[in-house]
């Protein structure tokens, strides 16, 4: 479903920017063809799907080197309760000795 959706909004994404262009562009005086428009909207489309492929795949990796990074310092914490411990119970039993 997530193609789907992908391949939906990027298709409801072409056709809202190609009658944009055919309204707006007359207004300030440009004139194009439909030849042109879907041809300028086609343009504008596969930037807009790279770009947003670059963005998925940049947060993504921050999203991954933070969760690592949080595994790192969760393991360093749970090796310094660990040595804590050891180090409590070699003290309590040089005690009862």
């Amino acid at each position: 479903m997530s193609a789907v959706e992908a391949v939906t909004n990027v298709a409801v994404g072409f056709g809202v920017a190609v009658l944009t262009q055919a309204v707006v562009f007359p207004l300030f005086g440009i004139h194009a063809t439909m030849g042109e428009h879907l041809a300028i909207g086609g343009v504008f489309t596969v930037v807009s799907v790279v770009r947003s492929y670059a963005l998925r795949r940049f947060f993504e990796a921050v999203r991954v080197r933070s969760a690592a990074e949080t595994e790192k310092t969760a393991l360093g914490a749970g090796s310094f309760r660990s040595r804590r411990a050891g180090g409590a119970q070699e003290a309590s039993s040089s005690l009862i000795r």
